[in-house]
């Protein structure tokens, strides 16, 4: 599973990067977006199915990610606010 892992998700490396660096504006957010993503991905090969997008698959975790940690920070954001508020 590993070296098929590899041959299925390292070619987009540096596509995932570039992409996590538009969204996130940040260097190091988007190494650690692409870190995240990778390792779901790897936990997650089991369902991959072979002779699929692969490039595709490893998006989409990408952008899920991105957009639960968004939705988390926001959510955190908003708790703080209302906090102040009292």
């Amino acid at each position: 599973i590993h070296y098929d892992f590899e041959k299925e998700a390292i070619p987009h490396q540096n596509a995932l990067y570039n992409y996590a660096l538009k969204i996130v504006r940040n260097s190091d957010d988007a190494l650690d977006l692409v870190q995240d993503t990778y390792y779901k991905a790897y936990k997650s090969y089991h369902q991959f199915k072979s002779g699929t997008n692969s490039k595709a698959w490893m998006f989409m975790i990408l952008k899920n990610t991105f957009i639960n940690n968004y939705i988390f920070q926001f959510l955190k954001l908003v708790i703080k606010f209302y906090q102040l508020l009292k």
